[in-house]
């Protein structure tokens, strides 16, 4: 389990005796790249000195709103020199702050607009620092970056609604040790409202905002684990899913190699991703291998082909290469020994069930289904296959008792209640007949098979109370989908 603390401050002098044993620490805690954050020149230079001395931390340069009013034509030469040095991944911590006002106000603005401009000059993300200024950080964001910009909204305190703003532009939302607060119950809502985890990154923002079990004390990147633990509940997902899913998220944003974490990134790379959750494939940056098995939550996940019969306008596969931090973009359809290689000797203890579902059809490939089926039943593993129900017309036959004895579960996507409106939806390569042939799977499977749910994505302007009544009339379980939420 790889972290990245996306915000520190290591320079501070709270690290001046002990920095290496906090290093040291951080990396037994699987901390193992620390991005540490300029504050204003001075802090920003000390940032690039320790990222040039540890391999596994970067740095960002960039003047703090309380340090606005300080700021001279000089600052502005010294800081576009220091944002081209190497292992600078990012301007910030720059923006706007309401809540101590220690600069003017009109000067914070002036600040945060010049640095934007240079962020945007030479292809930066930025590091957004927003403390009860949400209407003028969002305004100056947008009329100086556009409506895509790359960057995080920094230990986010608001509601769900601004949240939302910063998601609409493109950026990351980052957490610090406030989610860990008993009386963070409102940021929490947020998140759950309004924040994915796949546009989440972990931050410590030490020496501040040390996590509640350690309230009082100087906060390091150690501590990044107790986040963890309270996102996981949050989000219902295992502590495992929130460090990879995060990690990856750091490294889309600023452009940093986890497959080498003591190496160099490539921050010029993340800028030209599309938005949050984008695939490195498509940033430049260098993509993780593509799983044939992968683990979200207590489930096994095997990815057995990218090939599909339908084109969903809502589908994952259009937009990123990525679930839950796995890519899932095979290069090639594993073999039937290859898949079963791939799944750990201990699945039976491990995991409550083994799922084929990946970035295709999986029906597509019935064969493989059986033979790895055969070896999973050997344990008496639960087995589940998520389909679109176009089994029969693949196979061009009934298939649900072949499948008898080897799949325990069958969750078949059903998005459409008519021929004419499922090809709209689904776009079948089988063309509107393929809506009666995805019934008929449901009740052969129903026959055949110990448990059958219909599901359905709950997209916007789509009511799934007539899907969920559809499934009572076929005889079988009805399960809502979260639209944009995968895995």
């Amino acid at each position: 389990m790889f972290i990245v603390d996306t915000h520190a401050h290591l320079d501070f002098p709270e690290y001046k005796d002990d920095l290496d044993a906090v290093l040291k620490r951080a990396q037994e805690h699987n901390v193992g790249c620390i991005i540490t954050v300029g504050t204003d020149l001075d802090s920003s230079r000390r940032a690039i000195a320790l990222a040039n001395q540890y391999p596994h931390i970067y740095a960002t340069v960039g003047i703090h709103p309380h340090e606005a009013a300080k700021v001279t034509e000089a600052h502005w030469i010294e800081l576009a020199k220091l944002i081209s040095s190497d292992k600078v991944v990012a301007v910030g911590e720059i923006g706007l702050d309401y809540h101590k006002d220690e600069s003017p106000r009109d000067v914070q603005k002036d600040v945060f607009t010049r640095q934007l401009k240079l962020a945007k000059e030479h292809k930066k993300p930025i590091i957004v620092h927003d403390r009860e200024a949400h209407s003028d950080c969002l305004a100056i964001l947008k009329q100086v970056m556009g409506n895509q910009i790359k960057g995080v909204a920094h230990c986010f305190s608001g509601s769900a609604e601004v949240a939302k703003e910063y998601l609409a532009l493109g950026m990351y939302i980052s957490v610090a040790g406030p989610i860990t607060y008993p009386n963070a119950t409102a940021l929490r809502d947020a998140l759950k409202a309004a924040v994915p985890v796949e546009s989440l990154m972990l931050e410590t923002d030490c020496p501040f905002l040390a996590p509640q079990a350690m309230r009082g004390k100087r906060n390091e990147p150690a501590y990044l684990t107790h986040h963890i633990k309270e996102l996981a509940k949050l989000y219902k997902l295992s502590e495992a899913d929130i460090a990879r899913i995060s990690t990856l998220n750091a490294q889309h944003l600023f452009g940093i190699d986890i497959s080498r974490p003591a190496g160099r990134g490539s921050p010029e790379a993340a800028h030209q991703c599309d938005k949050p959750g984008v695939s490195p494939a498509k940033s430049g940056v260098k993509k993780n291998t593509p799983a044939i098995t992968y683990a979200i939550r207590n489930s096994l996940y095997l990815n057995i082909t990218n090939r599909c019969t339908c084109k969903c306008y809502f589908c994952v596969t259009h937009f990123t290469d990525y679930v839950k931090g796995h890519n899932l973009r095979l290069e090639s359809e594993p073999s039937s020994d290859e898949i079963i290689a791939a799944i750990p000797a201990d699945v039976h203890t491990k995991y409550r069930e083994v799922v084929f579902c990946g970035y295709g059809e999986p029906t597509l490939r019935l064969d493989v289904i059986k033979d790895v089926c055969r070896h999973l039943k050997k344990n008496d593993m639960i087995v589940r296959i998520n389909t679109n129900g176009h089994a029969n017309l693949i196979a061009n036959r009934l298939v649900a008792k072949e499948l008898k004895g080897l799949v325990d579960n069958v969750s078949v996507s059903l998005n459409a209640l008519s021929p004419k409106e499922y090809q709209k939806v689904c776009q079948s390569q089988f063309g509107e007949e393929a809506f009666d042939k995805v019934l008929e799977f449901i009740l052969d499977a129903k026959e055949h098979l110990p448990y059958v749910e219909v599901t359905t994505v709950m997209r916007p302007g789509v009511d799934v109370k007539p899907f969920q009544e559809f499934a009572g009339k076929l005889g079988v379980d009805f399960r809502a989908r979260i639209y944009n939420e995968v895995g």
